[in-house]
């Protein structure tokens, strides 16, 4: 490829793998308002794919055989949570989300 992706793209770009398909409106709050300027060059790219959800609200994105072939991943980009070696345990969105919240104080006394 001619061009390389800009170092604040790999990020998005990587948690899209690790999380594929993941709903674009996910990315943009797990990544912030960014996420969509990053979609559109690894989309430009051919890196990722993005087609509607069911509700017709958000995409899906994932990784395109290209993303493999860029990042010189051997077999399937699962193989990139083995090179990061990163817990193969992929959340789902009310997962993600469940955890963005912090624990409820239940049991714990004042003293």
């Amino acid at each position: 490829m001619e061009n390389k992706l800009r170092t604040s793209t790999l990020n998005p770009a990587f948690v899209i793998a690790l999380k594929e398909p993941i709903r674009q409106s996910l990315l943009k709050d797990l990544r912030g308002s960014n996420a969509y300027e990053h979609v559109q060059e690894l989309l430009e790219k051919g890196l990722i794919s993005r087609h509607k959800d069911k509700n017709g609200r958000s995409f899906n994105i994932k990784t395109t055989p290209k993303f493999a072939e860029y990042f010189k991943l051997k077999g399937d980009v699962r193989a990139l949570v083995k090179t990061l070696n990163i817990d193969k345990g992929v959340k789902d969105d009310e997962e993600d989300m469940r955890q963005a919240t912090p624990p409820d104080a239940k049991g714990v006394k004042d003293e």
